[in-house]
């Protein structure tokens, strides 16, 4: 029992035991424990990065068709990767439950989440201003989320500005610089322009299209 929900809650750990366990006996934990004392839920997140690991994907289909109540959410933010796994004819998951996808969260709504989180500071920030934030970090939650924790934690007592949001963008990018330094030092140059290219121009539509591969320096044969 979660101490501070006062909700059922489990932890499976085998340090120091001598028990191995494997998708399936977790599974039937759940399904033959657990799902019978408790309304269950299974949830995985990022569920994509399954496919890096042999025959991973197989046993977790045979596993999860031998539910017959338990409820299952798939997540994942690498749509590529998705596709290998649910949208092919011959891919592992093919033909498995009801796709949705998540658009852009709405302009207001963060908006609304923001100032929510700002409160405890006493910050406040414009919808006009929150757009622009929105749009420079390219809707993307992790990243918008990341500023906001930034400026939580350096401002209180204000008003958020154009200005300090773009200050802040530079501050966490220089922070950071190492990481992409390094991840950049895996690429040849050909893919570090592309790479450069998107960061300058944003999502590209068409990456075949003359017009951008002339930005790159690349043709196609």
């Amino acid at each position: 029992m979660d101490s501070f929900t006062g909700e059922t809650s489990f932890t499976i750990d085998t340090r120091g035991g001598q028990v191995e366990l494997t998708f399936n006996s977790i599974f039937e934990m759940i399904e033959k424990k657990i799902s019978k004392d408790a309304a269950t839920l299974i949830v995985l997140d990022e569920f994509q990065d399954v496919s890096f690991i042999p025959q991973a994907l197989g046993l977790l289909r045979n596993s999860f068709q031998s539910f017959k109540n338990i409820p299952i959410i798939l997540m994942g933010s690498k749509k590529h990767l998705l596709s290998d796994i649910f949208a092919k004819p011959s891919a592992p998951f093919a033909e498995f439950g009801i796709d949705i996808e998540f658009g852009d969260i709405s302009y207001e709504e963060y908006w609304k989440y923001i100032q929510e989180r700002f409160s405890r500071n006493e910050l406040k920030i414009s919808l006009q201003v929150a757009i622009l934030w929105q749009n420079l970090l390219f809707r993307n939650p992790e990243a918008i989320n990341m500023l906001g924790a930034y400026l939580v934690e350096h401002f209180q007592k204000t008003e958020i500005t154009e200005k300090q949001i773009r200050q802040s963008i530079d501050v966490l990018l220089d922070v950071r610089k190492a990481r992409f330094f390094e991840l950049l030092a895996g690429f040849s140059s050909a893919e570090e322009n592309v790479l450069a290219a998107i960061a300058k121009w944003g999502p590209i539509q068409q990456p075949s299209s003359k017009s951008f591969l002339d930005k790159v320096k690349l043709s196609v044969y």
